[in-house]
């Protein structure tokens, strides 16, 4: 069956077979597909479009053998690859997924590396022991989150002048805060990790932090919602009150939510996913 297809690649599965196979058998019968492509259908689709054989320059090929394969959406997967043009491999390859965007936090992507690997390398997967996986992660995340660890905080960038900006980015309005309120040191360039927030302890604070928040945010009626701490800094300062509910949220629940979906599909009667 065909599972998903895209610009120049499509993954096909072979279902209903029951007995014990190997990549062996996977190569004699993904040979006898790429004949028929390629001898047969290929050929016929170039007379279709009147264009003279010679001049056909597609050919179809067995690239990967994959043990099992996670499709979320179009260019949106991740394969446990086997075999790669002939050459055993042991390998995990994602595309499109969390662990490949720069704008998510490192933490979070290193924790979704470790549940792929356990969803697609395990021989058979419980999903009692996936949802051990996330909750004790959960934890992690939420002592990391109340310690202020940038690597829970979403990375952002400050790339142009702010006249440049039709509208400014979270990423730069947390840079900007960190300037008006602790030191000025972020301007284009700069890369920074934010942090949500629900205001700052004012008894916890550095006098000249307090004066500028004071100043800057409750003098101009404004909520301090976010800020990004520099690339200098070891961690947040304590005195930031973090909104702990919203960086969960978006640091570890929502990802691992998007790699479980297809899994949730399971019926409840099924103890162990079975690929």
């Amino acid at each position: 069956n065909i599972i998903t297809g895209d610009t120049d690649s499509l993954f096909i599965t072979y279902e209903n077979v029951k007995d014990i196979i190997t990549s062996k058998d996977m190569d004699g019968w993904n040979k006898k597909i790429q004949s028929f492509l390629n001898k047969e259908l290929v050929p016929e689709l170039i007379t279709r479009h009147s264009v003279d054989i010679k001049y056909n320059r597609l050919e179809l090929k067995n690239e990967l053998l994959i043990n099992r394969g996670l499709f979320l959406a179009k260019k949106r997967y991740a394969l446990h690859v086997i075999r790669r043009e002939g050459k055993m491999i042991d390998e995990v390859q994602v595309k499109g997924l969390e662990v490949r965007r720069s704008d998510y936090p490192s933490y979070s992507k290193e924790c979704i590396k470790e549940l792929l690997d356990l969803i697609l390398k395990s021989e058979k997967v419980p999903l009692k022991k996936i949802m051990e996986f996330v909750k004790d992660k959960e934890s992690d995340f939420l002592e990391k989150i109340k310690n202020g660890d940038k690597g829970v905080a979403r990375p952002c960038s400050w790339t142009k002048k702010l006249t440049e900006y039709k509208v400014l980015s979270q990423g730069v309005k947390a840079m900007q805060n960190w300037n008006d309120i602790v030191y000025n040191i972020h301007s284009v360039g700069s890369k920074g990790y934010l942090f949500k927030l629900k205001g700052i302890d004012l008894e916890k604070a550095p006098k000249d932090v307090v004066d500028k928040y004071t100043k800057e945010f409750l003098g101009k009626g404004k909520k301090l919602e976010v800020i990004a701490i520099p690339d200098e800094e070891e961690k947040l300062p304590d005195y930031f009150i973090v909104d702990v509910k919203d960086m969960l949220e978006f640091s570890w629940k929502d990802r691992y939510k998007l790699i479980l979906d297809p899994l949730n599909q399971v019926k409840e009667s099924d103890k162990v996913l079975t690929f």
